[in-house]
């Protein structure tokens, strides 16, 4: 549910149907769990990233995670009417707003002025929110296009090779 929820879809360009699947969704889970999320999990469908509130002390590189506020997170790969794959990523952006609120509650509270509240929610809040819709948007586009270009540019058994690897 929107804003709290924010759900991306793209075409693949190319034509990737000699790949499986399961061979996509281990290449996507790879990238996820490289990416500093706490729990990568992968079913057959979809690859699933879910996070711990509060991460903040246990994080490297802060400022440059893009887990930092995100609960959960799905990528999923369908088919369209054209049968073209679509990959469709959710995330969920719950406590970057609740906790952007509790503390604009407590200026508000401190201050006795619900000017500063305001001001304060709009800057840890908003704003944060603003940039995690850019962050996740490019890293997705990025991503799929980057990924697009690798599943077509290299052969089944490399890429074969590159899941076995991981594993």
């Amino acid at each position: 549910m929107f804003p709290f929820e924010i759900t991306y879809t793209k075409q693949f360009d190319k034509d990737i149907d000699k790949f499986s699947s399961s061979d996509i969704l281990d290449f996507f889970k790879k990238d996820f769990e490289k990416s500093n999320a706490d729990r990568v999990e992968l079913t057959d469908d979809s690859v699933i990233v879910k996070n711990d509130w509060f991460i903040l002390a246990r994080t490297p590189g802060y400022n440059w995670n893009r887990w930092i506020g995100i609960s959960s997170a799905k990528f999923q790969i369908i088919k369209n009417e054209e049968n073209k794959r679509i990959g469709k990523y959710t995330f969920n952006l719950t406590p970057l707003l609740l906790i952007s609120t509790l503390i604009s509650l407590l200026f508000i509270i401190v201050s006795h002025v619900l000017l500063i509240g305001l001001i304060t929610f709009f800057f840890l809040g908003f704003l944060n929110w603003i940039i995690k819709l850019f962050q996740h948007q490019l890293s997705y586009d990025s991503f799929i296009t980057e990924k697009e270009y690798n599943l077509n540019d290299n052969t089944v058994e490399r890429l074969e090779r590159e899941i076995n690897e991981e594993k």
